[in-house]
């Protein structure tokens, strides 16, 4: 005998509440994604879960995107989930222009109505360079992989109205409004605030529950003067240098060795002597 309607809603009573419960609150309080791709880097990281506040734009249903109510407007240097024009899948970038605004780009440099936006070059590598971007006086990194194109070099556009410009913090790594146009106002979804957790590979765990705009700078370290490609290459080479021509110890290197093994096995090697 089959059990009936009522009593298996009975007994599954507690889970259904909880659905309910769970999807009301990520329609209309708070949600959470993954970070699929390396385009908000070095802000956010494949591996990083975002924590989106919904009350920020107005409630969407979750997993279908769909937009209910709205109120609240993006604002410069936001970084928004969003539905874009091309796909239905959920996407992460930092706002650049708002409805009326013009942009222009021009290499590594964002203009918005005219005003280059400000940034400061902090750190380089063989394949990369790193920085910070002012965006009305809030400061977010931004990097550039050497070799990529920047996409849309001297093209000034016009934000339409109900419409939003948005771009990926790894700028020549990213497919943003450069490639598929505009955010429309209703198909933004929320704002992303922190980074709830990470598994990311590059330090994930010192990353679980900080804001984003602290999230970057675990890996962008401001210097008073801006840094170059060669002093940093000298500074690498200096260093090379000094280490090869002055060697530690032999004895020096395995006192250190030691202390480092007693240290890993207090607790685990009882027997192991600690003086």
């Amino acid at each position: 005998m089959k059990p009936s309607f009522t009593k298996l809603l009975r007994d599954y009573r507690p889970l259904l509440v909880f659905a309910v419960l769970l999807v009301s609150f990520r329609t209309t309080i708070a949600d959470w994604s993954p970070i699929p791709s390396g385009s908000m880097e070095p802000t956010l990281f494949p591996g990083d879960v975002v924590w989106i506040d919904k009350t920020a734009f107005g409630p969407s249903i979750p997993i279908i995107n769909k937009k209910l109510l709205s109120w609240g407007h993006p604002e410069r240097g936001d970084i928004i989930t969003f539905v874009p024009p091309h796909t239905d899948q959920l996407y992460v970038k930092r706002v650049i222009g708002l409805p009326g605004d013009s942009i222009r780009i021009d290499g590594m440099d964002v203009y918005v109505n005219g005003s280059r936006l400000l940034q400061q070059p902090t750190s380089a590598g063989d394949d990369y360079l790193l920085g910070t971007e002012n965006i009305d006086g809030r400061n977010h990194g931004i990097q550039l992989t050497r070799g990529l194109p920047v996409p849309w070099i001297g093209r000034t556009i016009q934000v339409p109205e109900g419409k939003y410009f948005v771009m990926g913090d790894h700028r020549n790594n990213s497919a943003d409004s450069r490639f598929w146009g505009f955010v429309d106002e209703d198909k933004i979804m929320g704002r992303v605030t922190a980074v709830a957790l990470s598994i990311s590979p590059r330090r994930g765990w010192k990353r679980f529950a900080r804001p984003v705009h602290r999230a970057a700078s675990i890996f962008v370290h401001h210097k008073a003067a801006p840094a170059t490609d060669a002093g940093m290459a000298a500074k690498l080479i200096t260093g090379i240098i000094i280490s090869r021509l002055a060697p530690a110890p032999k004895a020096q290197v395995w006192k250190g060795r030691w202390r480092s093994l007693r240290r890993w096995s207090a607790g685990r090697m009882w027997w192991l002597p600690m003086g």
